[in-house]
């Protein structure tokens, strides 16, 4: 142990807090919570310290502690959640990939609520339920309720003017926002209330709400006996075609609950956690029980890159608790967990908080670790249905990864690569009739898709209207790879000897804009590179929070070896500038402007007061005026997290126009890291050696695995143009033609991407999609619009 570490050892107070492991990269590690931080932390260095192999491991690597002392153990809590859903540090575990929680969302504080699926939840003064892991059971419990309850999920801003008067039966409405053309389909096969043109009063619909939320909020039988009330009151008055209607909704009702009745109707709202560990991986499960109804299951995988068998029960148990109560839109009044918890008091008292504000009394949510009787028997439900989740996902990942070492040992070899690739990214583009262009990058690890390192692009220099795939492929590529580390020099705070050799460069440099005065005084704001003792380069960062003097020495530039340098120092210093850190500057002549703006620096319109002055000095030196650039921190250093990886292989969907914009990148970022791509029609692979095309035969494993690849990226670009087109007012040409609602429109462009390729589209593809009587419509109706535009 170091006598730093010992020094700060001896310094921790006796007091809750939040603490933090570094190492040497000066990277957090690890984040822990305490009561006492004096004796948690000393805990992990005593000689006689009962640590497993992966803590001693992270203690080995420890070289400084930083901690902060909060009020109270709830504060605790609140900080750490706060730091490692912030940070993701290497030793701490996660519930994995929280992109794809879903949720709820019920717009209560609208005249005509909106039901739809969210993936985050915003103080909005709407209702939320979740999070889901499972969007495809939320989509189909919806399609459900819909049938029962005619609610509406469109986009459109409805606002009641005033109740119609005899003879019209339709209210006064105003729609504000007309995302959609209205009424839609669903007002037509009777799955809307139709408010949207005056069907229906606030009031009246508002009922139909307040039993949807009834429903979501586990109280099911609410919703049964309301219909059954209705079902009986319209036998009474002779309507029976609505009473037989309202009868088969509870017939599907009590279907949906009949096999999740469990034997104690009168048990209060209880949640019961339980999981497994298997191959290193942690595979758990969730029943929700509300009115003595299993009324929710969800089922999650903790990540983390030093997850093993040698995690404890309180780790896994405190990291469920920790993730998925800071999401839930709905805690029980109690927890079942299969084993203790060190922390079981902190956490009911910030479980309460969460719930209503309570910490004492009846309202207490109380953790509760049984080990026999009822309760018991629940733990044991789920974790039956924690191994069987267990056994789902190994299954699927078995059947993905069947022949894939094969397939990979076969991309390696038509790529010439000296290994097998661990990381291929693939990337794509897409756009609907040349309008809400979006890029996709899609990771497939040892020949698996890595859906939690997936990204999307919406492209921001390609002018709406004018597709232009070759300058949007250079522009996501650009993006996303000027992030990859080029350093593999350490960096460090100069000594006096150093500072006399940055004085001296500073002095050489001709044209630059920089000034020499207080080097001496702020050697703790500037970061030397260092190639074991030769300096190799250095920056530093002023009061203003700008970037000066960043230099590379000659024989080591070409490296992105200053973006790494720039990397480090903010890093270092984004919590002792002004502001917070939250933004840094840069004052540069014009020809470096491009240099700063591959790091994500953007130019500044309003020169801030506090520049004005330096920038009329520095202007005075220098024939070209300067020019001064910010960065937002955050945003840079959250991006070179994701980033700064390099992949094995880049895969691109298109052909040689494509894959020569790849390496035109490649070369301008001075990356050296196998390229090709992947052209549809007849599945050719080009790569930058060989002047003609690589073929493989059809039934090629590899080639399956280039197109489980490209299909994906494909798949995963149109999804998000789509949503993004959605999102836009466009008429498109689907829009003139008669017959073709919103609803066929959206799958039909989901599912070919543009008008072109619908037009050119098969017609039995097309009545897979919309059915044969409308595909033939919508064939003729293309067709009609083809000679006319031919005409012109």
């Amino acid at each position: 142990m170091s006598t730093k570490i010992e020094n700060i050892l001896e310094a921790l107070p006796q007091s809750p807090g939040v603490y933090r492991f570094k190492n040497e990269e000066n990277v957090i590690i690890y984040v822990g919570k305490a009561k006492n931080l004096k004796n948690r932390v000393r805990s992990y260095f005593q000689k006689n310290a009962d640590l497993d192999l992966r803590k001693r491991k992270m203690v080995e690597q420890i070289i400084d502690i930083e901690y902060t002392e909060v009020g109270s153990e709830l504060e605790a809590i609140f900080l750490e959640t706060n730091l490692i859903k912030k940070l993701h540090p290497k030793y701490n575990i996660v519930m994995r990939d929280d992109k794809n929680y879903i949720y709820i969302r019920v717009s209560v504080n609208e005249d005509f609520p909106r039901i739809e699926t969210v993936r985050k939840v915003e103080k909005d003064g709407a209702l939320y339920f979740g999070p889901k892991t499972a969007d495809h059971k939320v989509k189909k419990l919806l399609e459900l309720l819909r049938k029962i309850l005619p609610f509406r999920h469109c986009g459109l801003d409805i606002k009641f003017v005033k109740e119609g008067s005899p003879p019209s039966i339709d209210h006064e409405v105003e729609v504000t926002r007309k995302v959609i053309k209205y009424p839609c389909i669903y007002y037509y096969i009777r799955k809307c209330a139709a408010p949207c043109i005056g069907k229906v009063t606030p009031n009246e619909y508002g009922k139909i709400i307040e039993k949807v939320v009834s429903f979501l909020q586990g109280r099911p039988d609410e919703l049964i006996e309301k219909l059954k009330s209705e079902m009986i009151e319209a036998a009474k008055n002779q309507k029976f075609e609505k009473a037989a209607g309202i009868r088969d909704k509870l017939q599907n009702l009590e279907e949906l609950f009949e096999k999740q009745r469990i034997s104690d109707p009168s048990r209060i709202d209880t949640d019961v956690f339980h999981y497994i560990t298997d191959e290193k991986k942690i595979y758990s499960n969730l029943f929700q029980i509300r009115e003595g109804k299993i009324t929710g299951q969800e089922n999650f995988i903790f990540d983390g890159n030093e997850i093993g068998e040698n995690l404890t029960p309180n780790e896994i148990i405190e990291a469920f608790l920790r993730d998925y109560y800071e999401k839930a839109t709905s805690i029980p009044k109690e927890i079942l967990i299969p084993d203790k918890v060190e922390n079981k008091e902190m956490f009911e008292e910030w479980l309460s908080s969460k719930k209503n504000g309570a910490t004492k009394g009846d309202k207490k949510v109380k953790i509760i670790f049984p080990v026999a009787g009822e309760k018991n028997h629940l733990l044991e439900l789920s974790l039956k249905n924690a191994a069987s989740f267990a056994h789902q996902q190994k299954a699927r990942w078995m059947k993905e990864n069947e022949n894939d070492k094969e397939s990979l040992e076969g991309l390696a070899k038509v790529l010439n690569l000296k290994k097998l690739p661990k990381r291929m990214e693939c990337y794509d583009i897409s756009h609907i009739g040349g309008t809400s262009t979006v890029a996709s990058m899609v990771v497939f690890t040892n020949g698996i898709a890595n859906n939690a390192e997936y990204r999307r692009f919406k492209l921001q220099t390609i002018p709406e209207g004018k597709p232009d795939d070759y300058a949007s492929m250079e522009e996501v590529l650009t993006r996303r790879l000027k992030y990859i580390k080029g350093s593999i020099y350490p960096c460090k705070t100069p000594n006096k000897k150093m500072l006399r050799e940055i004085e001296k460069t500073i002095q050489e440099q001709k044209g630059a804009i920089d000034e020499i005065e207080n080097i001496q005084e702020e050697k703790s704001k500037i970061l030397c590179m260092m190639d074991e003792e030769t300096m190799i380069g250095f920056a530093r960062i002023t009061e203003n929070a700008e970037i000066r003097s960043l230099w590379i020495h000659k024989k080591y530039r070409g490296q992105k070896l200053g973006y790494d340098l720039i990397y480090k120092l903010i890093e270092k210093m984004k919590d002792k500038v002004p502001g917070g850190g939250k933004k840094c500057y840069v004052y540069v002549l014009p020809n470096l402007k491009e240099y700063y703006e591959n790091f994500g620096f953007q130019e500044v319109k309003n020169i801030p007061e506090n520049f004005k002055e330096r920038i009329e000095k520095a202007d005075a030196k220098n024939k070209d005026r300067g020019i001064l650039l910010i960065v937002e921190t955050g945003k840079l250093l959250a991006q070179h997290k994701k980033f700064a990886v390099r992949p094995d292989v880049i895969i691109l969907d298109g052909g040689k126009g494509q894959l020569s914009i790849g390496v035109k990148v490649l070369k301008k970022l001075k990356l050296e890291i196998p390229i090709c791509s992947l052209a549809k029609r007849e599945e050719e692979i080009f790569t930058p050696e060989k002047k003609t095309p690589i073929l493989l035969t059809k039934d090629s494993k590899t080639l399956h695995l280039f197109q489980r690849i490209r299909d994906e990226a494909h798949r995963f670009a149109i999804t998000y143009s789509g949503k993004s087109h959605n999102k836009s007012l466009i008429i498109s040409a689907l829009d003139e033609i008669s017959g073709i609602g919103e609803l066929s429109k959206q799958k039909l462009l989901n599912a070919f991407g543009s008008v072109e390729n619908i037009k050119m589209a098969p017609l039995d593809q097309l009545a897979r999609v919309i059915g044969k009587k409308t595909a033939i419509q919508l064939k003729q109706e293309l067709q009609k619009m083809t000679d006319s535009d031919n005409k012109k």
